[in-house]
């Protein structure tokens, strides 16, 4: 038998390692400013095909957002786009998209561009931020144009701009009046004069600056370097009500790709990403007059999202597997250091020592309930009632059936996490950030549910306990309430230490049986006890740990 199932092992596993990754039309995108950054990723078409359904499905795309104050890597998911967008550019807190028309016009016909914002609005850390308005994208006035946008980012106040090319005829000679700069300001597209240099035969690329904008022109008298004119765009009018036009200022820069992925540092500095011959990805810093290369990176793919959030470069791609996992890499701007390489960050919404002082407020909440409501007196009590045929269920039984419960949700983190199983039980007492937290939290909130609901409806029976052949009932004999699955469950989440007590308790119950009013118990092998003893307690008749009706003692 060992044969044939080591070789349906072998054809599943070669299934899998042929299975092809998914392709996508659309690259990954992204753009920054000093509040956040954003990406747009593609991921898997999973839904089921109509075969009856020819028309083409449009991109599935994801939008991500990187805050400021969060570790290196770490990206929050922000909703799903309804298409992949064509550009994409960040202001302030601000993400605008831009989608490329869909009506199939040709070049020489007006294009009318779609265009959506999101807003990330600020509140206290480490809340994870709000996006207004809430659950929607914004509409934004559409962009009409008869070129193509090869230029898009984000300008001060809130606002975007937007580079056309001019249109070429069946030659390929450009036709028209040449490049167009339009600005997205006071809730209307306006046109923005250019810089006389550039013209329609020389190629133009649109960056943005902390303050403003700036055009990269190759350089025809030094082939070494470019040509860089930056701009600062005011968000104000004139008395005519016409925009006031920027300023624009020469300078040069030691570029000589002027389509090489690039972006712009906080410091103004322009940093360039650049294949060499091992196939290795290398981030150059590029001044005026010299070139400094920042960092060697390996199995980058081609198609990345390039952002800038502060003083950190992120780079967000997509792994080349059947599963695409979004994987990061984040380094500083000025010096190059690597601040994170691999799977983004999930980060929790509240801090680690957020979650640690709420540990010991319960705690003392826990020690109060000990000492004013589940005093000594409360268990000598409780009248005892057991259902005929039952025993109070041996303590090992119990420890057997709480490991089971714990079990099954922890194994579901460990391969959803990817993490080991000590990691997940001592994140409380090794965790250093909140993101290593989340596993145990999860973990604990999944057995939680999973107690209360099955001890609710299945007669008090967990999938431990039905393993284990024991189940959880009221003092009086009756099933348990959502009250007493609750009551006594929380008491085993916030302080498992007290479990121990059922094995040094008389009648085998911890402080949350008590509480709730609640017995553990198990078929009986022996005898079954007289009907009904009243307030009698003779262990003589009932033997160790059997009562029919008792009152609660402690000898």
């Amino acid at each position: 038998m060992r044969q044939p199932l080591r070789a349906i092992l072998f054809v599943i596993a070669a299934l899998a390692a042929a299975a092809p990754s998914p392709a996508f039309s659309q690259p990954p995108i992204g753009a920054g400013a000093a509040n956040g950054g954003w990406v747009a990723l593609p991921y898997p078409d999973t839904r089921p095909v109509d075969p009856k359904d020819n028309k083409p499905r449009p991109d599935l795309e994801q939008l991500y957002f990187l805050p400021a104050d969060s570790p290196p890597g770490a990206l929050y998911g922000v909703q799903q786009l309804p298409g992949a967008p064509h550009a994409i550019a960040a202001s302030g807190s601000r993400v605008i998209l831009l989608f490329a028309p869909t009506d199939g016009s040709t070049a020489s016909s007006t294009h009318r561009w779609t265009t959506r914002a999101l807003t990330a609005l600020d509140q206290p850390d480490p809340l994870p931020p709000i996006f207004d308005p809430k659950g929607r994208l914004e509409v934004l006035p559409a962009l009409r144009t008869d070129g193509a946008v090869t230029g898009f980012c984000g300008i001060p106040g809130g606002g975007a701009a937007a580079l056309i090319s001019p249109i070429t005829d069946a030659a390929g000679q450009p036709i028209g009046s040449g490049y167009q700069l339009k600005a997205l300001i006071g809730g209307a597209w306006r046109d923005v004069a250019l810089p006389a240099a550039v013209d329609s035969k020389t190629s133009c690329r649109l960056l943005p600056t902390p303050d403003g904008l700036s055009l990269l022109l190759p350089d025809a008298s030094r082939a070494s370097r470019s040509t860089l004119w930056k701009a600062q765009i005011l968000n104000t009018f004139d008395r005519s009500g016409s925009i006031i036009e920027p300023v624009w200022t020469q300078g040069a820069i030691s570029i000589t790709d002027t389509e090489a992925p690039m972006i712009v540092s906080s410091a103004g500095h322009i940093i360039t990403a650049a294949r060499n011959f091992a196939g290795e990805t290398v981030l150059i810093l590029h001044l005026a007059d010299s070139a400094t290369p920042l960092a060697t990176l390996n199995d980058v793919p081609d198609d990345f999202a390039f952002t800038r959030v502060g003083d950190t470069l992120s780079m967000v791609y997509l792994s080349d597997d059947a599963k695409p996992q979004i994987l990061t890499i984040a380094m500083h701007t000025s010096t190059g250091e690597i601040l994170h390489q691999g799977p983004h960050v999930k980060v929790m919404p509240i801090s680690t020592d957020d979650l640690r002082f709420l540990g010991f407020i319960l705690a003392l909440v826990l020690m109060t309930a000990l000492v004013f409501v589940l005093r000594p007196s409360a268990a000598s009590t409780q009248v005892i009632k057991l259902p005929p045929g039952t025993a109070m269920a041996a303590p090992e039984r119990r420890l057997l059936a709480g490991v089971i419960d714990f079990t099954l949700p922890l194994l579901i983190v460990v391969q959803v996490w990817d993490v080991g199983f000590m990691q997940v039980i001592l994140a409380p007492l090794q965790a250093e950030q909140a993101n290593e937290f989340w596993p145990f939290a999860v973990t604990s909130v999944a057995f939680f549910a999973h107690t209360v609901f099955t001890e609710r409806l299945f007669g008090g029976r967990t999938l431990g306990k039905a393993i284990t052949g024991i189940r959880a009932a009221s003092i009086n004999g009756k099933p348990l309430t959502l009250w007493q699955c609750i009551s006594r469950n929380t008491i085993k989440l916030v302080c498992p230490p007290l479990l121990t007590m059922i094995f040094v308790d008389p009648r085998r119950r911890h402080p949350g049986d008590t509480l709730a009013g609640a017995i553990v118990i198990a078929k009986s092998k022996g005898p079954e006890p007289p009907a009904d003893q009243g307030d009698q307690d003779d262990d003589s008749n009932d033997g160790p740990g059997r009562t029919n009706e008792a009152t609660v003692a402690d000898g």
